[in-house]
């Protein structure tokens, strides 16, 4: 049996993270539409697999919760990462397929947006949205658990960014 495709017209998006420091609740002024991906539904479009349950921590990873989106955030928030070359110069080494599915996703998500920064049309500059900055809270608590819990994990500037960026 093939799964079903949900075409979902974000426009405004309704994201509900749970963290140690409580909810954070990341919305926009419309609900997703949902319609079946036969091509009809209205643009923008995000075509994915319906949520997998009404949990809001399961939603929210459907969304954000591959291995790369976070980083990608992660990259904007602390390290001021804007243009195509900066990210794939990550030490964790996201394949450029990757980082552009990634960030089209993000974009259509309304986490990022994209201005183009020179007279090439290819040319984008990538910076979060406030809605993609709502995410301080859990990155923060993602790191300070990772430091707390996972050995060979080190107190990096990204922490010290993250206090920063919070105090």
């Amino acid at each position: 049996m093939a799964a079903s495709l949900v075409a979902i017209s974000y426009s405004r998006p309704l994201l509900v993270l749970a963290s140690s420091i409580g909810l954070i609740i990341l919305s926009s002024t419309m609900s997703p539409s949902l319609s079946e991906s036969n091509g009809s539904a209205s643009s923008p479009q995000v075509s994915q697999p319906a949520h997998r349950s009404a949990c809001p921590i399961a939603s929210t990873l459907d969304l954000v919760g591959d291995r790369w989106t976070l980083l990608i955030i992660r990259d904007m928030m602390f390290f001021g990462k804007q243009r195509f070359e900066e990210f794939l110069a990550s030490p964790e080494g996201i394949s450029t397929n990757i980082l552009t599915n990634r960030l089209k996703l993000l974009e259509e998500l309304g986490l990022v947006s994209k201005q183009p920064y020179s007279n090439h049309p290819r040319r984008m500059s990538y910076s979060l949205t406030e809605q993609g900055q709502s995410l301080r809270p859990v990155l923060k608590t993602i790191a300070v658990w990772g430091r707390r819990h996972l050995p060979n994990t080190q107190t990096l500037a990204v922490e010290k960014r993250i206090s920063e960026s919070t105090e």
